[in-house]
C-alpha cells in the first residue's frame, strides 16, 4: 500500500497535505481556515485524478495497440497475456476467499463479536459447508475483468444474523459491515493470494492491488456485462440515498423510446431500492400496461433501429411498390416507408437516408411499420394501427420481467402471458 507514498516525488502533494492535516486539529481552525483547506484537498483530489486517468488511458491504449495488426510493435502474446493473468487472478482471489469462509472458526467470529456484533451467538454460526470450488454456491457472486462482487448476505447468514433491514439506519449497517470484512479479512486475504501467485512466478510484488469499490443493497445480474445494482456504498462514502447503477440493460441501450425507459427505471428501482414485492409491482406493470393500450400513443411503444443498404432497394413497375432482395428487419423498415412516401406523394414526405435512425413497431398483421426518427409518429395520418398487445409485452412487460424472474435473460412470451395471466 505504500510503495509510492514513501519515497515517490509523485505523490508529495498527497503526503504534504496528509501530514498537515494529521498534526492539525480541526476543532480549533475557523470557518475560513476550513474552506481554505477544503479547497485544497478538492484541488489536490483533482491533480491525482488527473494523474490516474493519463495512467489508465495509457495502459489501456498500451494494451489495445499490443494486439492491433497495424501497430508496428504488435504483438498478440503481450494481449493475450494481460486477459488471462486478468482471468487469472479473479479465479485465485474467488478460490481464495470462499475457502477461507469455509475453514474459519470461531477465532475470527470473536473478532466479528468484539469488534462489531457484540451480540453474536456462537451457536448459530457455521462454516461455509456447501462450498463447491467454481460453482453457484461461491460468495464470489459475480467478476468481470479486474473486479469481483462478494455476496454479504451469504456472510450474514454464515455467522447467524439477519441481513440489516431496508432502511437509511440499516444501508449504514449493511456498509459499516461490508467495510469491517473488507478491512479485516479479504484484503488481507486478496493481498495474500496475489503475492503468493507473483513470488510463484519471480515476478515484483505490488504492481496488483485490489480495493473496496461499492457496496450495494441489492443486485440484480442478467448476464456477462448485464446487470443493475442499488449502490448504498461507493468510494468510501455511504451515499445519503441510493443510487441505481446500469451496465449494459434495456434502461441504457437505444432501441427503446425515452418514455419507457423512464417508466422501466422507476419501477426497477422500486423494486430493488424500496423492497417493493413482486406482487405490488405486478399490479403496476398491468396497470401500465391497460394505461398505454388507453392512451394508444404510438411514441410510448415504438422501437428504434438503423436503416442501411438502402442503394439494394429498387421500384418494381409490376408490383408498383418498391422491393428488396433483402428481409432482414431494418430492410422491412426502409421498405415501409419508402412505398409509404410513394403511397402518399402528398405529403411531400422525405425518403430516410443511410445509416439513418427509425422508429418501428409491428402492426396487428405482423408487419413492420416504421417512420424516420425526426417525425412524430404521433401526428403522421394513414399509419396502420399497432398491434398495442404485441409491443407493449416487448417493450414494457419482458425488459420488467427479466429483472424479477430467475430466468434473467431468457424470457419468453410464454413467460410474458403467463405472468399477465396467472396474477390477474
Amino acid at each position: 500500500m505504500d510503495l509510492v507514498s514513501n519515497h515517490d516525488p509523485f505523490s508529495h502533494k498527497y503526503d504534504e497535505l496528509k501530514n498537515k492535516v494529521d498534526n492539525l486539529d480541526l476543532s480549533k481552525l475557523s470557518l475560513e481556515e476550513l474552506n481554505q483547506l477544503k479547497a485544497e484537498a478538492e484541488l489536490t483530489q483533482i491533480i491525482y485524478r488527473n494523474f490516474e486517468l493519463v495512467v489508465k488511458r495509457d495502459a489501456n491504449s498500451l494494451y489495445g495497440s499490443s494486439g492491433n495488426i497495424y501497430f508496428s510493435l504488435c504483438n498478440y502474446n503481450v494481449a493475450t497475456d494481460i486477459t488471462t493473468s486478468g482471468k487469472h487472478f479473479g479465479l485465485i482471489v474467488d478460490r481464495a476467499i470462499n475457502k477461507f469462509f469455509q475453514n474459519w472458526s470461531e477465532k475470527e467470529w470473536q473478532i466479528i463479536k468484539d469488534n462489531f456484533y457484540n451480540d453474536l451467538d456462537f451457536s448459530k454460526c457455521r462454516q461455509f459447508t456447501e462450498y463447491e470450488p467454481d460453482t453457484e454456491n461461491d460468495l464470489c457472486v459475480y467478476g468481470d475483468t479486474d473486479s469481483r462482487y462478494i455476496d454479504l448476505s451469504m456472510i450474514y447468514d454464515l455467522i447467524g444474523k439477519d441481513l440489516p433491514p431496508n432502511t437509511p439506519e440499516g444501508d449504514k449497517e449493511l456498509s459499516d459491515f461490508g467495510v469491517f470484512i473488507d478491512e479485516i479479512f479479504l484484503r488481507k486475504i486478496i493481498a495474500d493470494t496475489i503475492d503468493a501467485d507473483i513470488e510463484y512466478r519471480n515476478a515484483t510484488k505490488g504492481h496488483m492491488k485490489m480495493a473496496h469499490e461499492v457496496t450495494t443493497r441489492n443486485a440484480i445480474f442478467q448476464a456477462k456485462k448485464k446487470y443493475i445494482m442499488s449502490v448504498i456504498w461507493k468510494d468510501g462514502k455511504l451515499l445519503k440515498e441510493p443510487k441505481m447503477k446500469y451496465t449494459g440493460v434495456e434502461i441504457k441501450k437505444g432501441e427503446s423510446t425515452k418514455r419507457i425507459k423512464n417508466i422501466i427505471e422507476i419501477l426497477v428501482k422500486k423494486y430493488l431500492v424500496k423492497d417493493v414485492s413482486t406482487k405490488e409491482l405486478k399490479e403496476e406493470i398491468f396497470n401500465l400496461f391497460k394505461y398505454i393500450k388507453t392512451r394508444r400513443q404510438k411514441s410510448l411503444i415504438y422501437r428504434i433501429s438503423t436503416v442501411s443498404n438502402l442503394k439494394e432497394i429498387y421500384f418494381d413497375d409490376k408490383s408498383n411498390k418498391y422491393v428488396s432482395d433483402k428481409t432482414h428487419i431494418q430492410m422491412q423498415m426502409a421498405l415501409f416507408w419508402y412505398n409509404f412516401v410513394h403511397q402518399n406523394k402528398e405529403m411531400q414526405y422525405k425518403l430516410p437516408f443511410e445509416g439513418q435512425k427509425m422508429n418501428f413497431y409491428y402492426d396487428i398483421n405482423g408487419n413492420v411499420v416504421a417512420v424516420p426518427d425526426d417525425l412524430d409518429i404521433d401526428n403522421i395520418p394513414n399509419l396502420p394501427e399497432p398491434d398495442w398487445n404485441v409491443m407493449i409485452k416487448q417493450v414494457l412487460v419482458k425488459p420488467i420481467l427479466k429483472y424479477i424472474l430467475d430466468k434473467r435473460d431468457t424470457v419468453t412470451d410464454t413467460d410474458v402471458d403467463g405472468f399477465l395471466v396467472k396474477t390477474f
